[in-house]
């Protein structure tokens, strides 16, 4: 339920003109404006010259900044506010967070609600894959196997995963789901 209410938080700010940074985008923003005030990683990699360009980290740059980054710990290894500093800059952390929202992992949301459907289950897919069909079903076919949910509304936002991040998912959505129940 949280996931709805997070959507519906951002849909409303994005309605009013504002942008809304996610959690680990703001913690990028973070990290790099400590960063751009530091500057001793300045000729370490990409991300850093291109940092220093920004006042400002938006959506945009911020996952453009995360794209630059190649997880080489460069960064991290030389930086005097890495943890245990209490400003806890771990950029190649954050960075990595970030670009896995960017290739589907942190926007797949697999919602399962409770529901009065006379015992049945319903499955909501939305996807812009298109004749994919015979996959779907193998993949509902198989999550609906190894969970007999009774009386549950599935929802299915794929954000370009791939079947097998799909199911992992929905297994992580019947374990919340399911998190007070005692079975």
């Amino acid at each position: 339920m949280q996931a709805l209410e997070a959507l519906t938080r951002d849909a409303k700010a994005l309605a009013n003109g504002e942008i809304v940074l996610s959690a680990p985008e703001a913690e990028v923003a973070r990290q790099l404006q400590i960063c751009n005030a530091c500057r001793y990683c300045e000729g370490f990699c990409a991300v850093f010259p291109a940092m220093t360009r920004r006042l400002e980290f938006g959506k945009a740059d911020i996952h453009f900044l995360a794209n630059l980054c190649h997880n080489c710990g460069a960064c991290l290894h030389a930086c005097q506010y890495a943890p245990p500093h209490e400003f806890a800059v771990n950029v190649p952390q954050a960075m990595a967070q970030v670009r896995g929202m960017r290739m589907g992992y942190a926007p797949l949301l697999a919602l399962l609600e409770p529901a009065a459907l006379d015992g049945a289950m319903t499955v909501r897919i939305i996807t812009a894959a298109q004749g994919f069909g015979r996959v779907w079903e193998a993949v509902i076919g198989d999550f609906a196997q190894r969970h007999p949910l009774r009386d549950v509304r599935v929802s299915i936002n794929d954000a370009g995963a791939t079947p097998a991040v799909v199911s992992l998912r929905l297994d992580q959505a019947v374990e919340t789901l399911l998190a007070g129940d005692p079975r």
